[in-house]
């Protein structure tokens, strides 16, 4: 392989791992959003957590369930993403 071909595949993966580091960045700090909304809302808004849903089922407990649901959603988000990375992974090949 020819050294022009060699920085040609370099740059194409690093473009590709530049990719890969935003994308987790990017649901990681969507995550911490989400989890410093639940610290700030039972720090700070402990009425509206109070309220009730249903029997003892309140805002907050929602809420905090809800993180679970979340993190399943950045998961698929990420493993669909990562599909497309490996796929333009794979096809740099010469």
């Amino acid at each position: 392989m020819k050294m022009s071909e060699q920085v040609f595949y370099l740059e194409k993966i690093e473009a590709i791992s530049r990719r890969q580091m935003r994308l987790v960045i990017v649901l990681m700090a969507g995550f911490l959003s989400y989890y410093a909304l639940l610290l700030f809302g039972a720090a700070y808004f402990t009425k509206v957590f109070a309220v009730q849903i249903s029997g003892d089922v309140n805002v907050g407990m929602l809420f905090t369930v809800s993180q679970y649901f979340m993190a399943g959603v950045i998961a698929w988000i990420y493993v669909k993403k990562m599909q497309a990375i490996d796929t333009d992974l794979n096809n740099l090949q010469p």
